[in-house]
């Protein structure tokens, strides 16, 4: 998780520096969906990365693998504790997002069906929002800015915003100790609603007028984390961001970025696994206290190599199964 924290991280800031004021929001929404993905599915790619630069280093039968006693090792207690607050975040951050879906379905259930989609809320305090492919609004609401309304939260739900919602909110209960899967949850609502301005503002309606009564909405309940409201992010910039010239192509350019920084995480990350392995590689692999020295056929142990003659070696020969015997033949006297 910690690996798919940083990736996440290096994707939020890249897509703050290049994309989150561009008008290309279809590709903003695209790339924000990118992240989640490649920060979570390059995970495997990573355990298996890390199983292979630990795999012992072999030549013949005989290797040196990296022990458990190589590596860092932390207290027990402590492992156990940084383990338990990591499964006490995420039951609780599962624990509120089902809350979150429970209080949808009981407004749903308790609303008036109009229409198929739309379900008129009973408290009018509720700022409009859709989920789910429905749209809740209360009646005063719908009486009152009702065409606006309903154009905002049907591109909500043909753009099915909602799947990205909770793939977001997926990614952030097992991710919750990090700050950039929420980032990322607010910068894709945020994509969420300039698509929706963008289909009002198309729809030939008084711009003007809807703008207005986003101000008035402003402060407005939000129904759920987990719904596209009528009143998400700052007002002010979803304006601003109706106001706006097309953004040129070219700055789409920047989310490629995001490979090299990929990469470069991938690499920072194994670093230490990469020179690990390369370390043990260059170390002798024969371990000569397990060694088992013969000459003339006769067992003998390593000191009794010092008083040798080399010009009495007639022959040596090494066998490493099923451990390493040096057989040492000498020339008849």
């Amino acid at each position: 998780m910690a690996y798919s924290g940083i990736i996440l991280i290096c994707l939020y800031f890249i897509y703050k520096l290049f994309l989150c004021n561009t008008t290309h929001h279809g590709f903003n929404r695209l790339y924000l969906m990118l992240s989640y993905v490649v920060a979570f599915a390059l995970l495997p790619l990573q355990m298996f990365f890390d199983n292979a630069m630990r795999q012992p280093v072999a030549h013949g039968r005989t290797g040196v693998s990296i022990s458990d006693s190589d590596a860092l090792s932390l207290p027990q207690w402590m492992v156990l504790s940084v383990i338990g607050i990591y499964i006490a975040g995420v039951a609780i951050m599962l624990a509120i997002t089902l809350a979150n879906m429970v209080k949808i379905a009981r407004i749903n259930r308790g609303g008036t069906r109009h229409d198929g989609n739309i379900v008129f809320t009973a408290d009018d305090r509720f700022t409009p929002f859709g989920w789910g492919g429905r749209i809740f609004i209360s009646e005063k609401d719908y009486a009152e800015n009702g065409e606006a309304i309903l154009i905002h939260e049907s591109s909500h739900i043909s753009h099915h915003h909602w799947i990205d919602i909770m793939l977001a909110q997926l990614a952030i209960i097992f991710n919750w100790f990090n700050p950039a899967a929420w980032l990322l949850l607010r910068e894709l609502k945020n994509v969420h609603e300039y698509q929706a301005d963008a289909a009002v503002a198309d729809s030939g309606l008084n711009i003007k007028q809807y703008q207005l009564m986003l101000i008035r909405k402003t402060a407005g309940i939000k129904f759920s984390m987990l719904a596209n409201c009528l009143n998400h992010g700052l007002i002010s910039k979803r304006i601003n961001m109706m106001l706006s010239k097309p953004t040129p192509k070219r700055s789409m350019m920047g989310a490629f970025l995001s490979i090299p920084a990929v990469v470069a995480v991938i690499m920072f990350v194994n670093f230490d696994s990469m020179a690990t392995s390369m370390t043990h590689s260059l170390r002798p692999t024969t371990d000569w206290d397990e060694t088992e020295w013969i000459i003339d056929g006769k067992p003998v142990d390593y000191e009794s190599l010092e008083g040798l003659d080399p010009d009495r070696i007639k022959s040596i020969t090494v066998t490493k199964d099923p451990k390493t015997h040096v057989i040492i033949e000498l020339k008849d006297k």
